[in-house]
């Protein structure tokens, strides 16, 4: 996969801004294609795709430049609410803890394991979305089937050794 959000961020950017890249990959990637995703995040880095910048930026803007991806107007919102908190509550930079991305508006537990792994190397759990949710239960591998990507996600991680996560 080329274009997953786990390699969105630019590599080549300061560290704060390579860990808020990798924060907004996964808040894009909710409900949209990996290559709308992409694009979204090729329009945001001509823009530039730092907190400061995303701050500053109206959410009209931000939605016109990220059209593509799926909910495009909430997420803007949440895009330059996140940004604010960010400058107001970490200076600048994205939390490193998962209570600290979860606080984020439009940031969920998949979100947050994500960029856990990608902006800081830290696998603190699995990354489960509906897709996987609804995988494992039709393959039977939960006894009770569970009712949400986050139960999903706790018994997969109970089920599973940590040294086979990704």
């Amino acid at each position: 996969d080329s274009v997953g959000c786990e390699r969105l961020a630019d590599p080549r950017a300061r560290r704060a801004d390579f860990e808020w890249q990798c924060l907004v990959a996964s808040m894009l990637s909710s409900m949209t294609r990996n290559q709308a995703n992409a694009d979204a995040m090729v329009a945001l880095r001509a823009h530039g795709n730092t907190i400061t910048n995303i701050a500053r930026t109206s959410a009209p803007r931000l939605s016109k430049l990220i059209s593509m991806v799926g909910f495009h107007r909430v997420k803007a919102n949440n895009l330059r609410a996140a940004a604010r908190i960010c400058l107001d509550r970490f200076g600048g930079r994205i939390p490193r803890t998962m209570e600290g991305l979860l606080g984020l508006p439009g940031v969920g537990p998949k979100m947050a394991h994500l960029t856990m792994h990608t902006a800081f190397g830290r696998q603190e759990g699995l990354c489960v979305d509906t897709h996987v949710h609804r995988i494992s239960n039709a393959l039977g591998w939960l006894q009770p089937p569970t009712k949400s990507p986050e139960q999903t996600r706790l018994a997969l991680e109970a089920w599973l050794p940590r040294r086979f996560w990704p």
